[in-house]
């Protein structure tokens, strides 16, 4: 459960280097001493939840069940092929949902059963405007709810099976 740990904080704090970059960029950027040629076109105020909102509500479940996932694989299967063929499924998973959003009565379904939470944001997001999409945050209800407690709940599964069937 350590190595889990492990490798879910590592890719934590390497996925965190990006946002951590923009959020010191463009809340410090505009305080600068020298003259930058943007320095007076500030279009809106910065607010740090516009980046943290992406982060905890796509990236962290999806670090999670990945790792989890892979560290179930890679501790009960003990080769790598096992690892290579749950990654092919997690790719499958993707492309399956991606196929039923092409149908109009299923994007419900497939905005559930996207591993990623791409086909759920493009549920969520469908009828929204331009302007909408740039100033709205995704809401944590309906679909993009049931997708990440599914998915968070696959990971827990994942783990609690590791657990269990896991011997030296």
């Amino acid at each position: 459960m350590g190595r889990f740990l492990g490798s879910f904080v590592t890719l934590l704090l390497i996925n965190l280097a990006l946002p951590l970059g923009f959020i010191s960029g463009f809340a410090i950027g505009k305080y600068v001493p020298w003259e930058v040629a943007w320095k007076s076109q500030e279009l809106l105020p910065f607010h740090v939840w516009n980046y943290l909102h992406p982060f905890l509500l796509i990236l962290i479940p999806n670090l999670f069940v990945t790792c989890s996932l892979f560290f179930m694989s890679g501790a009960l299967g003990r080769k790598s092929i096992v690892i290579y063929m749950q990654g092919i499924l997690l790719i499958v998973l993707y492309q399956i949902g991606n196929s039923y959003l092409r149908d109009l009565d299923s994007q419900y379904l497939a905005g559930i059963i996207d591993p990623y939470g791409i086909q759920t944001f493009l549920y969520t997001t469908r009828y929204w405007t331009p302007a909408e999409q740039n100033s709205l945050f995704i809401p944590l209800e309906g679909v993009m709810l049931y997708n990440r407690l599914l998915w968070i709940g696959v990971g827990i599964i994942a783990l609690a099976i590791t657990y269990r069937f896991f011997f030296f």
